[in-house]
């Protein structure tokens, strides 16, 4: 599809109108199949995985520093997207960010993950809501190389706007499971035999859990914790000691310290 641009003056024009709806609206996205990132970094890594439809890209704005120029200057190329030039005020209608970088992509959601039968890591969100926490879950568990990343009943959507720039272009890099029933959770669980729970306290000592073992790492919701279903499903619990007077850690930054305990675990140059 070549990218010679279209332009866009208007903020009533359909496809901003689009745009909106799928920052807006987690409906929307599940209906067309469809997201929206935003910012260079963002948008390059969609561009490298091959997901986006359009782009959507105000020059003036990306003419503003010399990182995205070079960016802009590259996409001179034909390309699998429509190009689509808008005006500094429509871009402010399609922007999510504080300080929009001047190009926001639409991209095309992948076809549905599954866990491989040789899955050996894998991170259940049971509830999370928080899209922060979630993306950087995300984040974590792309940075230790897991099979995949489960969005259970109760959690965010995984394509909320502050989801994908809190994991920072982890949903190219890794599966990624939206299942919404029980039935599904317990299906996609019963493919890893250890299965277990991020604890506040009361779990065994992170590091004395043998992560060497196919693991689902079961993290709950940040106010109430793991759900009866989380908690049907484990087999183990592990906490991360704190210091007095420390109630919690953060649930992502826990779940980060998991899943590199594993990852340490894992290396050949690990003492067993």
């Amino acid at each position: 599809m070549s990218t010679v641009p279209h332009y866009i003056m208007s903020k009533d024009n359909p496809q901003i109108k689009r745009v909106r709806a799928l920052l807006q609206s987690s409906r929307e996205r599940r209906e067309a199949g469809a997201f929206v990132v935003e910012g260079v970094r963002l948008v390059e890594e969609a561009l490298a995985a091959g997901r986006v439809a359009t782009l959507f890209v105000c020059p003036e704005l990306l003419t503003a520093h010399a990182r995205s120029r070079v960016f802009l200057d590259d996409l001179r190329d034909d390309g699998d997207y429509a190009l689509t030039h808008v005006t500094p005020d429509v871009f402010a209608a399609v922007a999510d960010t504080d300080s929009p970088q001047g190009v926001v992509a639409v991209c095309l959601m992948p076809e549905e993950a599954a866990l491989g039968p040789t899955a050996t890591l894998a991170v259940l969100l049971d509830g999370v809501q928080d899209p922060g926490n979630a993306g950087m879950i995300l984040r974590a568990a792309a940075a230790a190389n897991a099979d995949g990343v489960i969005f259970g009943p109760g959690s965010v959507d995984p394509y909320n706007p502050k989801v994908l720039r809190g994991a920072m272009g982890a949903h190219f890099r890794t599966a990624l499971l939206n299942l919404r029933s029980e039935s599904a959770v317990r299906a996609c669980a019963g493919l890893l035999p250890q299965r277990v729970m991020a604890a506040a306290q009361d779990g065994a000592r992170y590091d004395s859990v043998d992560w060497t073992q196919p693991t689902l790492l079961i993290v709950g919701a940040e106010a109430h914790g793991a759900s009866d279903l989380g908690v049907s499903l484990q087999t183990a619990a592990a906490s991360v000691p704190l210091a007095r007077g420390v109630e919690s850690l953060n649930v992502a930054m826990a779940a980060g310290v998991l899943l590199f305990e594993a990852v340490r675990q894992r290396s050949p140059d690990a003492a067993h």
